[in-house]
């Protein structure tokens, strides 16, 4: 190789090398732009804004991920609102006089319109200071190891407990076409009808599940409990 060559090379090297730290360092940078002193990094998924007479509320629905506490999660929550009370730009007031942020671990968890969220903070105009809500069996649940259950790993019990609900819902919807319990005069005997008949096809619809399966209806039964308790995400309603 030509000397000159050999220079060039070493440039080139150098140049790649300088593109290569920069980039790393902007990631780096983004990355801690989101992330507060304990270690949660944070993702706003939906904003939505209302600024009228009445109200100026800020509502933010926000995926967390990291370190989460319910520690982590309540100075998070605190320092994202200061920096949120501080916004301007608004018609009706300077800053906004209404707060509510959603702190959800999954997108799933927020598509599933539920509330299944881990911590709320919330502000009203008519409050001085925030306040703020933990789902705490679901903060714990995060910490708990994956596990294997009759013979099923947890997303396939996940996605089982998800057709249960769908099937416990095809019950509800079978049933007040088939028994109204809305229209005018509606009595308390067509009302038991109705529950009577929801949970004869809500049963049947779930033992058809189990079966298929390879459960028994206890089984299934065990895994609706352990998503309530684990915080699973419900389907999207």
């Amino acid at each position: 190789m030509k000397p000159e060559d050999k220079k060039k090379l070493k440039s080139t090297v150098k140049i790649i090398g300088a593109i290569v730290l920069v980039s790393w360092v902007f990631v780096m940078c983004a990355m801690l732009m989101n992330q507060d002193d304990l270690g949660i990094q944070h993702e706003v998924l939906k904003e939505e804004i209302t600024d009228r007479p009445g109200v100026t509320r800020i509502n933010l629905d926000l995926l967390v991920t990291g370190d989460i506490t319910r520690e982590s999660l309540d100075r998070f929550l605190k320092k994202l609102y200061e920096k949120q009370k501080s916004r301007t730009g608004f018609k009706y007031r300077r800053n906004p006089d209404s707060i509510w942020f959603y702190a959800y671990q999954s997108r799933a968890h927020l598509n599933s319109g539920t509330g299944q969220w881990l911590a709320m903070l919330s502000k009203r105009p008519e409050e001085s200071g925030p306040s703020i809500s933990f789902n705490d069996l679901a903060i714990k649940a995060l910490t708990l190891p994956k596990e294997t259950r009759f013979g099923l790993s947890e997303d396939e019990r996940l996605e089982i407990y998800r057709d249960a609900v769908r099937e416990e819902d095809r019950a509800r919807v079978e049933t007040e076409k088939a028994f109204p319990t809305t229209l005018p005069g509606t009595t308390a005997e067509d009302l038991r009808k109705s529950f009577d008949h929801a949970d004869k096809l809500r049963e049947e619809y779930l033992s058809e599940l189990a079966k298929k399966s390879g459960l028994t209806d206890d089984e299934l039964s065990k895994i609706s409990e352990e998503a309530f308790n684990e915080n699973w995400p419900l389907p999207p309603g």
